[in-house]
């Protein structure tokens, strides 16, 4: 998470992707970038824990996902799915299930 000195916004971003196999498959396999993956993940991550993220503004950029908020509270609760999405293999599985992105990896 970043804090722009231009306007005070709250940045949560991902610039650049780790290699995992999981991830590239799905976007392979569904013809989007990383960037809107990952967005489309934390948005149903946030709606599991019920955090309002209706004051962020989701702008990825190919394969790099970007968000913005003036909240600081917010910011650090999406740093905080965000972070267990990229770490916890089980918990990202289980987000791309209830997301409803189609895959097949065993």
């Amino acid at each position: 998470m970043e804090r722009s000195s231009i306007n005070g916004n709250y940045t949560v971003w991902l610039p650049e992707q780790e290699d995992n196999d999981f991830v590239q498959m799905i976007v392979d396999n569904n013809s989007f970038s990383h960037g809107t993956f990952w967005e489309r993940l934390v948005k149903v991550s946030a709606s599991e824990f019920g955090l309002d993220i209706s004051e962020v503004y989701f702008a990825p950029e190919g394969d790099v996902f970007v968000s913005y908020t003036s909240s600081f509270q917010l910011a650090k609760e999406m740093e905080t799915i965000f972070n267990n999405l990229i770490t916890n293999f089980e918990f990202l599985r289980r987000m791309v299930i209830i997301s409803g992105i189609q895959y097949n990896y065993n």
